[in-house]
């Protein structure tokens, strides 16, 4: 079924270091007032859709349309006693929540926002407890790879439906020098911006350097993640991932598109590549690439080919 996505513009109350945005001079999107496009479930993200003022019109209508939303939220506003509930009355079906972290410092560290952490897994148990389907997306960086088994098993506390780890991307930003001339927080500190130059390793317009000490390895990472997906899927839960090779997924995870709506079927994704080393691997098929950031500035040596008689059904 076609996935029709609203984004309702840049604003937002976390500071999220690895946001594709900038937030600079950012304003709502209008949101239409008449019959929605499409037919099909209607996803809702931005900035942080929470904050504009007509969300829950934007709901009921849907509803009124028989289209079920999906809405790409931090939580921290349904930390507010009866907004979760208000906003499952209008018609809210599924939320996909996003943890930086297992604990309050690493969360808080990575959305430069203090509290944010509380307000968020508070929040997300509102949701649920409002009768709203819940997918926890998990953000994998170079902070928190050491810690997602406890992220994962924070997830589950929340009581989702399912689990999606996303691995952190490149992809320039909106404005693409924000991040240098932006703030960041440190134990509740503001302290000044990172700022770090590109290494050249491929097209160095693929990616945003300063994201680069934010972005794992995938060396590093995937083992972590394997066992972080072990945790989840000995508990039933459906897992999937996005921005990684199909040959370095774990056993028995799906693939899944990156992009500000990655969980939704349809939706548009971040721009991959199959770099040489795919070109004749058995997992091809079922591989949605390489993120091109990530090429542009690892390059390609860390993928494994997978073998014709080792392929997966």
């Amino acid at each position: 079924m076609p996935v029709s996505v609203v984004d309702t513009g840049s604003p937002c109350n976390n500071g999220c270091a690895i946001c594709p945005r900038s937030g600079a001079g950012a304003e709502f999107a209008a949101l239409a007032k008449g019959p929605l496009d499409g037919a099909g479930p209607l996803v809702v993200h931005g900035g942080e859709p929470t904050l504009h003022p007509e969300l829950l019109g934007l709901i009921e209508r849907a509803r009124g349309e028989g289209r079920p939303v999906v809405l790409d939220t931090n939580a921290r506003a349904f930390a507010l006693e009866g907004r979760a509930l208000a906003t499952a009355r209008v018609g809210l079906a599924h939320a996909v929540v996003t943890l930086h972290g297992a604990r309050e410092g690493s969360h808080d560290f990575l959305t430069r926002t203090p509290g944010s952490f509380r307000q968020t897994v508070a929040g997300a148990m509102r949701l649920r407890a409002a009768g709203v389907r819940l997918t926890v997306r998990l953000l994998i960086t170079r902070s928190t790879v050491h810690e997602l088994q406890a992220m994962a098993t924070t997830a589950l506390g929340l009581g989702p439906a399912a689990v999606r780890f996303s691995w952190a991307r490149m992809e320039p930003r909106l404005d693409g020098a924000a991040f240098v001339r932006g703030r960041t927080f440190v134990h509740g500190q503001e302290e000044p911006a990172i700022a770090v130059h590109p290494t050249p390793a491929g097209d160095p317009g693929g990616y945003d350097p300063g994201r680069e000490w934010l972005v794992p390895r995938y060396a590093l990472g995937v083992e972590p993640l394997a066992a972080a997906v072990r945790v989840v899927q000995k508990v039933g839960r459906p897992v999937v991932v996005d921005g990684v090779p199909a040959c370095l997924l774990p056993a028995g995870v799906a693939a899944a598109p990156t992009g500000p709506a990655c969980y939704a079927p349809g939706a548009a994704a971040v721009a991959t590549r199959y770099p040489e080393p795919c070109d004749g691997c058995a997992a091809r098929a079922r591989c949605l690439g390489v993120p091109s950031g990530y090429l542009a500035r690892f390059g390609a040596g860390e993928l494994q080919p997978v073998a014709a008689t080792a392929a997966a059904p």
